[in-house]
């Protein structure tokens, strides 16, 4: 059996990617990939949180209340023996390939150690395990990032959100970050490849993403979903970051909370469209050489060519 692990990164189509697979979920199957069930039911995100510092909180952890140890050893517990038990009930003669799809485990797997934690984990399933991974150019992760920022609550300029866009990020060194990932799967299980919608099959993501896997399954037998990301207008960057002075995200009062969810809505609905450009061309040039190091060193350790001149929006 082969378990293809899916990291992202954030900012790749991950989220149409995990709409797609839980659409088609059951053509799948009848090709023998099987898509675990209590991970979550598009991200599995359950699993990059138990890989986790305990020491670390984000979102997911607050928001499910599993700061105290106890409840997040019971946590990491049960996401362990879900997991194992719903594997190992897999027959092998039907299902050859696992699919398993994150962009969490790009942002919040900051440490070797949280990645040993995840091979210690399918250790006890007899499987080959394979890495898959999109890049995406910087000046077009951070200009992306800072709308999901404004949609977290965020009002800061764009000017001051991307300056910890630097190579001593690790956010945005995709050297080190994968350097993780090949040290404890081996360079020649983790594959990379480039988030430029020229360079997709048939200019698709979906349709790459199923090459990519190495899923032989024919684009006529797969539904396809709409674009799961929307983008804000000029304008509508300059209405998030009023309301969101306006609004906390966090609001205790139940009717401000909702009062600021239907105005976020509306600004995505009225306010959205092709993703403006935040950059002018010398600042995204300056920022893309920030990345020159990092970005080569990908490219020759892989032996691909990552972010050609070629336009790659």
């Amino acid at each position: 059996m082969r378990i293809v692990i899916h990291i992202g990164t954030e900012k790749t189509g991950s989220t149409t990617l995990q709409e797609f697979i839980l659409l088609n979920r059951d053509v799948l199957l009848t090709h023998g990939v099987y898509v675990p069930t209590c991970l979550g039911r598009k991200n599995h995100r359950k699993l990059a949180v138990y890989c986790m510092h305990e020491i670390k909180f984000d979102d997911y952890i607050i928001n499910r209340g599993l700061m105290n140890k106890k409840k997040r050893e019971r946590f990491r517990q049960n996401v362990a023996d879900s997991l194992v038990k719903e594997l190992s009930e897999l027959d092998p003669n039907v299902i050859d390939t696992v699919l398993i799809s994150s962009e969490h485990f790009h942002s919040r797997l900051t440490d070797i150690s949280e990645v040993e934690r995840l091979k210690s984990l399918l250790s006890v399933i007899e499987a080959d395990i394979t890495v898959l991974c999109y890049l995406r150019k910087q000046s077009q992760l951070v200009e992306s990032k800072y709308s999901t920022y404004l949609k977290g609550g965020g009002y800061s300029s764009f000017k001051s959100f991307s300056d910890d866009c630097v190579e001593s990020n690790e956010y945005y060194d995709y050297d080190r970050f994968l350097m993780r990932w090949e040290k404890c799967f081996s360079i020649n299980n983790v594959f990379v490849r480039e988030f430029s919608r020229v360079k997709f099959k048939e200019n698709n993501l979906c349709i790459d993403f199923l090459e990519f896997a190495g899923l032989k399954i024919k684009k006529e037998d797969v539904s396809f979903p709409e674009d799961q990301n929307t983008s804000f207008s000029n304008l509508g960057i300059i209405m998030m970051r009023v309301l969101n002075r306006l609004y906390i995200k966090k609001e205790k009062d139940k009717v401000r909370k909702m009062m600021r969810k239907r105005l976020v809505n509306f600004i995505l609905n009225s306010f959205s469209g092709s993703r403006p450009s935040l950059l002018s061309l010398s600042d995204r040039n300056a920022l893309d050489k920030r990345f020159n190091r990092c970005n080569s060193a990908v490219s020759e350790r892989h032996g691909v060519q990552l972010f050609s001149s070629v336009n790659n929006e």
